[in-house]
């Protein structure tokens, strides 16, 4: 329900995959930072707003969510991981918030990415409204923001 929700509130050039058990990520197209976070914080109190029904009961979620620029990392690699830190900040500040990537209290991102890239963490395919494309399928550049999302 809840990747479905977030390719729901996503534009169609987005890209919103499942990375791990309880962590997403989306590529959002050419947007700059304010913009993005503006996308992470409509989505944050969207689904905090949301009720969703988990085993015949109804639960209220929240989600924290990390945003980097493609300028802010050389490859996808690199982007997420910096999306990563800024997450784990976001966690770190009480959950249910969304946190930008700052190089200076993050550290250097893509200093030491996930073990074996991207490829290996991805579990199935992108979630992307657009049919046949792939996180994958992704050159090594990443025109616009990588949100992380748990």
């Amino acid at each position: 329900q809840f990747a479905q929700c977030l390719v729901r509130n996503c534009r169609e050039d987005d890209i919103v995959a499942r990375f791990g058990g309880e962590e997403f990520i989306i590529l959002l197209r050419a947007e700059t930072e304010p913009e993005a976070l503006a996308t992470a914080e409509r989505l944050r109190s969207w689904v905090a707003a949301r009720e969703f029904v988990l085993d015949g009961h109804v639960v209220h979620i929240t989600a924290s969510f990390g945003v980097a620029r493609a300028e802010d990392a050389a490859s996808i690699d690199r982007a997420l991981h910096a999306s990563d830190l800024a997450l784990y900040r976001a966690k770190e500040a009480g959950r249910n918030q969304v946190c930008a990537y700052d190089a200076e209290i993050d550290g250097v991102a893509g200093v030491s990415g996930p073990p074996g890239g991207i490829a290996p963490r991805l579990s199935g395919p992108s979630e992307s409204k657009a049919p046949g494309r792939r996180l994958g399928d992704q050159s090594g550049d990443l025109p616009g923001s990588a949100a992380a999302a748990r």
